[in-house]
């Protein structure tokens, strides 16, 4: 499993896959924790400001589940080079906060056929999407609507309940996928849209 971003979405999926059970992680984030993050990210303590993301998060889930092999890589991921990092994965989590690299991501995930869970946030609104190409979000692929909206916990712990939960349908073949369509979720409204992928 690889799950690549270990802010808002990340982190807490990560947290959500180890205490099911998940027994291999690797986190891909090049960023330490700020005060910005203390408002919605999972492990984000005034402690840790200042600190590696995947470091933080390793110390926190190996806590959890000792038997957890984690490989943290503090790396700013490059679909265009760095697919070798997540070749044993059996599913990709795409918790990335910026669209360039999530529109790269997608593709080089469809070209490895690599099973890809992709999430994002902004305010009250999420989305969520397995297996899809995501030029049709991000129609602009340069800023994502939550540089304006912000983003909130209970957002993110709402989205990545989703992504983990699409994650373990992946892994032990159950359900319905999301595959082949995209939800789009208003937490203010409680709306909640499906729309093609």
């Amino acid at each position: 499993m690889a799950i690549l971003g270990c802010g808002g979405l990340g982190g807490h999926v990560a947290e959500m896959l180890t205490r099911i059970g998940v027994g291999h992680l690797t986190l891909i984030d090049p960023d330490t924790f700020d005060e910005h993050n203390l408002n919605r990210q999972n492990f984000s303590t005034l402690a840790v400001l200042g600190q590696a993301k995947v470091h933080v998060l390793k110390h926190h889930l190996i806590a959890i589940n000792p038997a957890l092999q984690i490989r943290p890589i503090a790396h700013r991921f490059d679909p265009a080079g760095d697919m070798p990092l997540i070749d044993d994965a059996d599913v990709v989590i795409d918790a990335l906060d910026t669209p360039e690299v999530k529109l790269s991501l997608a593709t080089a995930c469809r070209s490895h056929s690599r099973p890809f869970v992709h999430g994002a946030i902004a305010g009250m609104d999420g989305q969520l999407a397995v297996n899809a190409p995501l030029e049709h979000l991000y129609h602009d692929g340069t800023h994502g609507a939550e540089s304006t909206a912000g983003n909130l916990s209970f957002s993110a712990a709402f989205i990545a309940s989703l992504q983990a939960a699409e994650t373990v349908k992946l892994l032990l073949d159950l359900g319905e996928s999301l595959e082949g369509e995209v939800l789009i979720t208003d937490l203010m409204y409680g709306d909640f849209t499906h729309i093609p992928a």
